[in-house]
């Protein structure tokens, strides 16, 4: 029994001593495991990425390298689901996030609505046939926006479409069209357009809001009769519209205002305003008119207007 006690002593004091030994060798790398400052490889951490080799350990190539420097670096999240691909935008020192956006597009790097520039906003005229103007806006920030267009004295209500574009025609009511595109709360966009065809018209232009129950009536007679267009986008609410004749300069044909008597008008006034071009001049002129009773609802009411330079007024409603 001694015997087995003697050299189950003398085992654990060599234990001990190799204990301490390799304590004593490794201290200094078990000191940085501990203050979280090992570089040595002693501590070793590893995730499973899904990709381990046959062997159980992790495949070095599978391991992606993180850099604390994103300078400079548009990071992106693949989420292996379908739809478009993530467009970066490239930070740069003294790069404008306009000149930015035009180097993606000269590359033909397609942008997302959110990233178009407002700057991008023209506004265009050409001269058209009959002594009309063509208006061309491109306001991609402003889709399905409601603006006013305005020529001289008269302004049309319309709406941009789907890509913030409006293309429409109206009447030159000059040989030098000045012509206004302006959105609620925003600065004009200004153009000017020489449509020399303008010179040889005379026009009346009808002016009226939403609803309004007037227009123009022009006697047929012979080919001096003209034609009555209307311009202006009537689902605008409180749309402002227009019925614009136009007839060779100097053939004058007989033209009034009526007014439909309606339960929403009768007995009450209806005012408007009309533009006469005539002879090279313009004017704009206002108008009202007495609506009878409500027992004459479905009768007119007619107001004629005088081809006459802007000094003459309109004739008065009958009573």
């Amino acid at each position: 029994m001694w015997v087995h006690r003697r050299w189950v002593m003398t085992g654990s004091v060599f234990l001990l001593a190799l204990a301490t030994g390799h304590l004593m060798q490794n201290a200094d790398r078990l000191q940085a495991f501990f203050s979280g400052n090992d570089s040595s490889g002693l501590a070793e951490s590893t995730f499973d990425t899904g990709q381990a080799t046959a062997q159980g350990q992790v495949d070095p190539a599978s391991v992606v390298q993180l850099s604390a420097d994103t300078a400079g670096v548009a990071a992106s999240v693949d989420t292996g689901l379908p739809g478009p691909a993530p467009v970066a935008l490239p930070a740069a020192a003294g790069v404008s996030l306009s000149d930015r956006i035009a180097r993606l597009q000269s590359a033909g790097t397609a942008l997302p609505p959110a990233q178009m520039s407002c700057a991008a906003t023209s506004l265009s005229l050409a001269p058209a046939a009959g002594g009309f103007v063509d208006v061309v806006l491109s306001a991609p920030c402003d889709r399905n926006a409601d603006l006013t267009v305005r020529h001289g004295a008269m302004e049309l209500s319309y709406r941009t479409d789907g890509q913030g574009s409006l293309e429409v025609t109206i009447p030159a009511l000059s040989p030098d069209a000045v012509v206004e595109v302006e959105f609620p709360g925003r600065d004009p966009l200004i153009a000017n357009v020489s449509v020399p065809e303008a010179e040889g018209l005379d026009r009346v232009v009808l002016l009226s809001r939403g609803t309004l129950p007037v227009s123009l009536s022009v006697a047929r007679a012979g080919t001096s009769g003209g034609e009555i267009r209307h311009f202006g986008d009537v689902t605008v609410p409180g749309a402002r519209l227009a019925q614009v004749l136009t007839v060779p300069r100097g053939s004058a044909p007989q033209t009034r205002v009526e007014a439909a008597v309606t339960q929403d008008d009768c007995g009450r006034w209806v005012h408007g305003q009309t533009i006469h071009v005539v002879a090279g001049g313009q004017a704009a002129r206002d108008f009202s008119l007495a609506m009878p009773g409500c027992d004459a609802i479905g009768d007119l009411v007619a107001l004629p207007l005088r081809w006459e330079p802007p000094a003459a007024t309109l004739a008065d409603a009958a009573p």
